[in-house]
């Protein structure tokens, strides 16, 4: 059992929320495309596409691959790489579909110079992950809590992006690799002016909680 990763969280939501559509890829700013061929005893993949922003899947000789169990992503591999290593090789033809551009979706706040044609705009960040005793010997129990904030010009739109992304984790609640066993929603806040806006850019919060991380050495 490993100590938890914050970059690797925040990876793994940020890629949860743009394979989840809650925005649509033209207001994100990214194409979708697809990278096919075939394996033949095959450990790693290198997509050469500058601003690979999320792997939609991957299915290899008709079975779709799970993420973390099959294979995992370094979206940082290089400036114009993407690298795919699978857990063990593959071989059989293979369909990866992926989304490449500027996207809106970060793991980070909106800067304060950002355009209005920057919006809507999702920020992921961790709120804090307050920990405990989890057994005997060095274990701990943490809880993850974590926020998304949704920015846009129309107060409608952020209301419907605040429904999809908790439908999405909803739907998804026990799914989570470096998070713990459970995610729950926690809190909503309200609509707010966005600092230095001039009430053009409006944002919401939705809160949640990661329950039942362990750590151990």
């Amino acid at each position: 059992m490993s100590y938890i990763d914050a970059k690797e969280i925040l990876q793994e939501l940020v890629v949860f929320i743009r394979n989840a559509d809650v925005m649509s890829v033209t207001d994100r700013s990214v194409t979708t495309a697809t990278a096919t061929g075939t394996f033949s005893a095959t450990s790693t993949l290198d997509i050469s596409v500058s601003n690979v922003k999320n792997i939609r899947s991957i299915t290899v000789a008709t079975t779709v691959l799970s993420e973390y169990t099959d294979y995992t992503v370094n979206y940082n591999y290089s400036t114009t790489k993407t690298r795919i290593s699978f857990v063990a090789a593959q071989t059989g033809a293979y369909s990866i579909p992926y989304d490449y551009g500027t996207d809106k979706i970060f793991p980070d706040y909106p800067k304060a110079e950002m355009k209005i044609s920057n919006f809507p705009r999702v920020a992921v960040e961790i709120l804090d992950i307050p920990s405990e005793a989890g057994g005997f010997g060095n274990v701990v129990k943490n809880d993850i809590n974590f926020t998304v904030v949704v920015y846009s010009t129309d107060k409608e739109d952020i209301m419907d992006y605040i429904k999809a992304i908790k439908t999405s984790f909803g739907n998804s609640w026990t799914s989570f690799h470096n998070l713990g066993s459970v995610v729950r929603p926690t809190a909503t806040g309200p609509i707010l002016e966005t600092e230095d806006t001039h009430g053009k850019v409006f944002q919401q919060n939705i809160d949640f909680k990661s329950l039942f991380k362990y750590e151990s050495n």
